[in-house]
């Protein structure tokens, strides 16, 4: 009786679905680098390989820069000017931005 108890717990069941999905999602990226190890080149997979290695540090590029900007712009004056932080943090907004 409890076990029908737990599977009826939308905790569980949300749980049970996330991890669910999770381990599909991981089943679809391995197959896929699979079929791309076998139709690109040795090369290729490399630079492929990087690309998504570096673009998983990404993420982590804009940590400490809006505090440093506030830090930055407080020294200067005691009033914040909202022009000066919305065009540096336009460069995370559009990663294309080279």
């Amino acid at each position: 009786m409890n076990f029908i108890r737990i599977f009826q717990n939308k905790v569980f069941r949300k749980t049970v679905n996330f991890f669910s999905l999770s381990l599909l999602i991981l089943l679809i990226q391995s197959l896929f680098q699979l079929y791309l190890a076998k139709i690109l080149l040795q090369n290729d997979f490399g630079v492929f390989k990087i690309f998504i290695l570096y673009s998983s540090y990404s993420g982590i590029l804009s940590l400490g820069f809006r505090e440093a900007k506030y830090i930055h712009q407080c020294n200067k004056s005691n009033e914040l000017e909202e022009n000066v932080f919305n065009k540096d943090f336009t460069f995370f907004s559009n990663p294309l931005n080279c």
